[in-house]
């Protein structure tokens, strides 16, 4: 089974290249949502508290299993903490073995710009040359 830390992403993004990396998240969101009837969905369980938010987000096709934990607590920024976090698994749907954890936190920013790229590049008009 696969770990990754903080340290491994940002390795593994240094090595690849960031615009590179960037690219090719893009490339397989592109791939993904244009298969996305193949997914099984559900909706996120969130569990709320007087803290803050814990929600749990599945996914699977018939080959993979995944799910985000992700938290929301606002004040964790006054104790010097994340006020959003992240943490993912990865499983095979055969025999349901995990394959890898792996933090989310960064992942999720890097997902969300590129979704966001996504978005652009097939809302924009055909004349457009700036975006904002």
């Amino acid at each position: 089974m696969i770990v990754l830390n903080v340290q491994q992403v940002k390795s593994i993004i240094h090595d690849v290249g960031f615009l590179t990396f960037l690219d090719q998240v893009i490339a397989r969101l592109e791939y993904d949502y244009a298969r996305w009837d193949q997914f099984e969905k559900c909706p996120r369980h969130a569990q709320y508290s007087t803290h803050g938010v814990i929600e749990l987000m599945p996914i699977c096709d018939t080959s993979f299993y995944a799910m985000k934990y992700v938290n929301g607590h606002p004040v964790n920024t006054q104790h010097g903490k994340l006020s959003v976090m992240g943490l993912g698994l990865l499983a095979n749907v055969v025999d349901g073995a995990p394959l890898m954890f792996a933090e989310m936190t960064l992942l999720t920013a890097i997902r969300t710009a590129c979704t966001s790229a996504l978005v652009a590049h097939y809302a924009a008009r055909e004349d457009a040359s700036v975006l904002g």
